[in-house]
């Protein structure tokens, strides 16, 4: 009796241990919370003061529903006129004035047009039959975002939505 016992714990075990290692990573996407609003995500860490002469402003990157995470140090610290931080990395430090989004996001390892983002792992997300992209900014939906100058307070989110595949009925028989 104690054998079967011992089998089956060791079984658990090892179906658990599989299910974790091949379990995808959460390094660069993370499944919205319900109870974190998109207000939480996107404002400035109060607490932080700001340095003379700085502005912030934050960025949402959502594809398919998936807020994206900047925490990895790859995306940290890039330039001296505009860039984010590891301790809140979506929150964009802007040292000098006319800094365009456009000018920001080519500081980053990732690409962002008016039509299409890949990410820093190479995710390629476009405006075509498969999605959209829709740029919001304040809150408010834009075109032609990227050559705005990026103001105080500036809220972007960038959000990509795949279309849903089309439902294939499948013929019953009639009687």
């Amino acid at each position: 009796m104690y054998r079967v016992v011992a089998i089956l714990i060791v079984c658990l075990f090892a179906v658990g241990t599989i299910i974790v290692l091949r379990s995808p990573s959460t390094a660069e996407i993370d499944t919205p919370q319900p109870q974190i609003q998109k207000r939480q995500v996107m404002q400035p860490e109060p607490t932080t003061p700001k340095k003379p002469g700085e502005k912030r402003a934050s960025f949402a990157v959502i594809t398919d529903g998936g807020f994206r995470k900047f925490s990895a140090p790859m995306y940290h610290n890039l330039s001296p006129d505009v860039y984010i931080e590891a301790h809140y990395p979506n929150v964009i430090h802007i040292m000098k004035d006319g800094i365009t989004w456009r000018q920001f996001f080519a500081t980053l390892p990732m690409k962002v047009s008016e039509t299409c983002l890949t990410t820093g792992t190479d995710e390629t997300f476009c405006t075509n039959a498969n999605g959209t992209i829709t740029f919001y900014l304040n809150k408010q939906k834009v075109v032609n975002v990227l050559d705005k100058v990026i103001q105080d307070g500036d809220e972007l989110s960038i959000t990509y939505k795949a279309k849903a595949a089309p439902v294939t009925k499948i013929p019953t028989k009639q009687q």
